[in-house]
């Protein structure tokens, strides 16, 4: 059986429990309920036969999928308001200072991002797998060109931000010399100025450093961050796949975007196999929120209270795990739980060359490659591994 028939029947499995609520709707309401039914069951249809674009349209035309894209829509517009008011706020400072109206105007129309965009190519985008491509195409321009006209105003946030990372890491007890062992991905800097992750002034209970990640705190911190994904080649963040089709796609090639890991293991039984998709589906689909049960910020504040580390091997108090679904990235990063990971990664590495270099030896003997070819890369891949026991011994010395 194709990795595609196993996910199409994995998924198959997973709504089974939809289906069963949607016939019991269907008794209750009768005609009301018929169209949203019929949408469920047609994509149904069409998934178990691989014909994906048509059981995506037909799944659009369900109730219950027009009814999350009302609310998502309910959800964006919401924003508009806001934008609204403090654009009003630039326009009357503008005016204060003697503007004309069109030129508070066009300030305040200038000082909030304007998502109106007419580029087909980007709604295209925005509509399909990368919906946040929209921002980057906003907001680059605008710090270029804050970069170009007044380049104070970037570098005095970056100023302080250092400068508080600089006076927290002092106060803190045992100051910042974990910070060589943070994950790659948490270890770099924003715009290689200030670092991705700000040292708090305490320890948390257990006397391990406290972090707070400032990528979100800062304008376009994250924006140009290369090393947030698991893709082949470095993306930006704004290009990774997201929304219904990225999670189809996940299930499709068993492998999230976001952690890395595969959705099931090869051992999986078929029943572990069903739970483990109908999980991931349900916490894809449902809103990020303390309270509802199950969901990945739920969990966490679970995970807090039984001292569990979260799939990064970070350890979070619970005051930690509820400011984390509100956007405030408060973790705590115990030197054991990193060398224990680092050291996972670091034999999964040396494995993976390891492997590489058996199928070099048989070529010489198969003459796909000569002896000085063989030797040569042999050295090479060696050195590979030699480079990363090296950079292992720095930072956990």
């Amino acid at each position: 059986m194709s990795g595609a028939s196993r996910a199409a029947r994995g998924l198959a499995a997973a709504l089974d429990p939809l289906l069963v609520a949607s016939e019991n709707d269907l008794q209750t309401n009768g005609a009301d309920s018929i169209g949203g039914q019929t949408g469920i069951y047609s994509a149904l249809q069409y998934a178990l036969h691989r014909q994906f674009p048509q059981a995506w349209d037909a799944l659009k035309s369900s109730k219950p999928i027009k009814l999350a894209s009302t609310e998502g829509q309910n959800m964006m517009h919401l924003y508009e308001p806001e934008d609204n008011m403090f654009r009003l706020a630039v326009w009357l400072k503008a005016k204060e200072t003697g503007a004309t109206d069109g030129e508070a105007g066009r300030l305040a129309k200038r000082s909030m991002h304007d998502y109106q965009i007419n580029a087909p190519w980007i709604n295209a985008a925005r509509t399909t797998f990368i919906p946040f491509i929209g921002y980057t195409y906003r907001a680059v321009p605008w710090l270029l060109r804050t970069a170009g006209i007044k380049p104070h105003k970037l570098l005095k946030l970056m100023m302080i931000a250092g400068a508080l990372n600089a006076m927290f890491s002092l106060l803190a007890p045992g100051g910042d010399k974990n910070r060589k062992q943070l994950p790659e991905e948490k270890a770099g800097d924003v715009w290689g100025l200030v670092p991705k992750l700000m040292r708090m002034p305490w320890n948390d209970r257990n006397g391990s450093p406290v972090y707070l990640d400032i990528r979100r705190f800062l304008p376009m911190g994250d924006v140009f961050d290369l090393g947030e994904g698991h893709a082949a080649v470095p993306l930006l963040p704004s290009l990774y796949p997201s929304g219904p089709l990225a999670t189809v796609g996940e299930i499709v090639f068993n492998k999230s975007l976001f952690t890395g890991d595969p959705i099931v293991q090869g051992t999986d039984t078929t029943k572990e196999k069903t739970e483990e998709i109908a999980d991931y589906l349900y916490k894809s689909f449902m809103p990020n929120v303390v309270g509802i049960p199950d969901t990945y910020a739920t969990q966490n504040v679970a995970n807090a209270i039984n001292g569990k580390t979260d799939p990064f091997g970070r350890q979070q108090s619970v005051t930690q795990a509820v400011a984390s679904s509100f956007g405030v990235k408060l973790g705590s990063y115990p030197s054991d739980v990193l060398r224990t990971a680092a050291f996972g990664k670091l034999w999964h590495q040396r494995d993976e060359i390891k492997i590489k270099i058996k199928g070099l030896e048989r070529q010489p003997h198969e003459h796909g490659i000569s002896q000085a070819d063989f030797d040569r890369q042999q050295a090479y891949q060696l050195a590979k591994i030699q480079k990363l026991n090296a950079d292992f011994m720095k930072k956990f010395p």
